[in-house]
């Protein structure tokens, strides 16, 4: 097991209302040669605010990415265990280097390419290397000697912990049934990365490869959550567009060139179990998993309703994959 290189920790707290002053004051202490620097804000992220820096006629990879975290994210967030999962991915080959902290954030390395969208994320060559980017991360193997736990109830149930329950919409019943349905599927718990958005994902032309970005909520978990997770991010953020969810050949499809290369990544291949077998006991898992994914993020967005500063409709989003999960709950358990 390889030692957890010990990253630069600044005491600097950046001000959101100043982002590029203390962008600058971070980028001065890891690139103190670099003099016209560039500043650019990056709004998609829904949890944090995100800085991107450059020196000018820097080469792209060059730069910069200061991520300074959301009031009160900390609550709902192990930022020890992001700084983690960061630095185990990067040893992988897997994600950008993590240069260093400061009081309220990370500075790291960008990742080149084309940040996927609804229709990209759906065609066949880029599908294919998701899934199979997504296997091989699915097999690596644990830092720890100990089984790894899956986190989505300990997640679930810390949620549920800061919604005042007058807000919390008797969601713990559901959370509750979740938990005593799922966990009876029996899905490997794998090294997850639990919010492959479109955004988390990177398509490099030139290089023909796939890489995913932000691991803020990385941590072990069931396999068919990541995946189901996936699925369900279809759909969008802005306005959630269930039309865009993929259908059963896609998924099945897209499960094929997983379990293939989760076959040649894994020593516990279950090769005695045919491939189509493997392949519709996967799809099946992953339409249970679904619910837990539209029921983790529905809980999630009211956490953030309360405690968010970024200006997002958090109760619209919440109301869309809350819809989502009580709607495919019926068609499953009736």
């Amino acid at each position: 097991m390889s030692i957890e290189k010990k990253v630069p920790n600044l005491d600097l707290t950046i001000s959101l209302d100043c982002l590029y002053d203390g962008a600058r004051l971070v980028v001065q202490y890891l690139r103190p040669n670099w003099k016209n620097l560039q500043f650019k804000l990056l709004t998609d992220g829904i949890t944090n605010r995100l800085v991107q820096v450059w020196e000018c006629e820097q080469n792209e990879s060059e730069k910069i990415l200061i991520r300074v975290y959301g009031v009160n994210t900390d609550l709902f967030i192990d930022r020890q265990a992001e700084m983690r999962n960061m630095q185990y991915m990067n040893e992988a080959g897997l994600a950008a280097p993590l240069y260093c902290s400061f009081n309220n954030g990370i500075a790291y390395g960008f990742t080149t390419g084309l940040v996927l969208d609804q229709d990209l994320v759906q065609e066949p060559k880029i599908s294919k290397m998701i899934a199979q980017q997504m296997a091989i991360m699915h097999s690596l193997k644990p830092k720890c000697e100990d089984e790894p736990k899956p986190c989505l109830f300990g997640d679930l149930h810390r949620f549920l912990s800061l919604i005042p329950k007058d807000k919390s919409r008797n969601l713990n019943q559901e959370v509750d049934f979740m938990e005593t349905v799922l966990p009876n599927i029996k899905s490997p718990v794998v090294f997850c990365h639990n919010d492959l958005l479109m955004k988390n994902i990177i398509y490099n032309k030139s290089d023909e490869k796939i890489s995913f970005i932000d691991f803020e909520y990385s941590n072990y978990n069931y396999q068919a959550f990541d995946i189901a997770n996936h699925f369900c991010e279809f759909g969008g953020v802005d306005s959630y567009d269930s039309n865009k969810f993929p259908n059963k050949q896609f998924q099945i499809k897209w499960i094929e060139s997983y379990i293939e290369m989760y076959w040649q990544q894994s020593s516990n291949t279950n090769c005695d179990v045919p491939k189509d077998v493997q392949v519709i006991n996967l799809y099946e898992q992953v339409e249970k998993f679904t619910l837990a994914a539209f029921l983790y993020w529905g809980i999630w967005a009211l956490v953030q309703d309360i405690n968010s500063s970024i200006e997002f409709d958090y109760m619209r989003f919440a109301d869309e994959r809350l819809n989502e999960y009580f709607k495919r709950k019926q068609i499953l358990f009736n």
